[in-house]
């Protein structure tokens, strides 16, 4: 889905409010494209976040957690807060991804939560009500959820600038429009389709190749996107975006006609 094209008329435009007003000093370029999803205070965020493309996605949600976490303490009684600014990627990560302490694991366990999203359907109340859950663990557990949470910003920030330092070069690489489609065909129908692929993996990046490698377990095993993300030390959603930006362009790239 690619950035949309919109009229201030159009969208009865409005100016940005709560943490996307923040966001506007910081980023006005974000907080534009945001606005052509209509999103420009945080109920309206709420409203249509699942509208919203993916990519833009992410960066809105760690953005509204960089500047919401400043606006919230890291007290334990906070936990509810802190859990409805979370990325939709963390709430929805596996607690073991986490390492809580084995005290608080054990109790996830035994509660069948899985991940934060499970544990947020539990008031805090209801939490310190479960067996060998008390003060101490609920502050453990809320000073690693926010550990956790600042490194997987920490990481996207890192990607996002290794992204914007991709030259467009890598993307016209693997689709050239001056190449003859018609001549490219034939000599694509006489190869083997994994030669189509090694060749055109060749012509990524490292990281990028090794992500799809990895992805598609083309050299073993066929890993996850957590395995992925930590194997090549990118976050999850870094993962996701190089698989769904490059296979694509792989098949168009080798006409694969399936």
């Amino acid at each position: 889905m690619g950035e949309r094209t919109f009229s201030l008329i159009d969208l009865n435009f409005s100016e940005p409010k709560d943490w996307l007003s923040d966001l506007s000093v910081i980023d006005p370029e974000l907080v534009r494209i945001a606005g052509s999803y209509k999103v420009f205070c945080e109920k309206s965020y709420i409203e249509n976040r699942n509208t919203i493309d993916d990519g833009l996605k992410i960066k809105l949600e760690f953005a509204r957690y960089k500047i919401l976490r400043n606006k919230i303490n890291n007290e334990a009684n906070n936990l509810s807060e802190l859990m409805h600014i979370l990325p939709e990627s963390i709430m929805s990560e596996s607690i073991d991804s986490f390492y809580f302490p084995l005290r608080i694991t054990n109790v996830f366990t035994a509660n069948s939560v899985k991940t934060l999203r499970d544990l947020s359907k539990y008031s805090v109340v209801q939490i310190m009500r479960w067996p060998n859950f008390g003060k101490r663990s609920l502050k453990d557990l809320v000073s690693v959820i926010i550990k956790v949470a600042n490194k997987r910003l920490e990481q996207l920030s890192e990607d996002l600038s290794l992204l914007d330092n991709e030259t467009r070069e890598d993307d016209l690489k693997i689709i050239n429009p001056k190449e003859n489609s018609t001549s490219k065909l034939e000599i694509t129908s006489r190869e083997p389709l994994k030669n189509h692929f090694h060749r055109t993996l060749s012509e990524l990046s490292k990281n990028q190749r090794l992500t799809i490698e990895a992805r598609t377990g083309l050299n073993g095993k066929i890993m996850t996107l957590d395995e992925a993300g930590r194997s090549l030390n990118i976050t999850r959603q870094r993962v996701q975006q190089i698989q769904k930006k490059y296979v694509s362009r792989i098949i168009e790239t080798e006409f694969w006609d399936d």
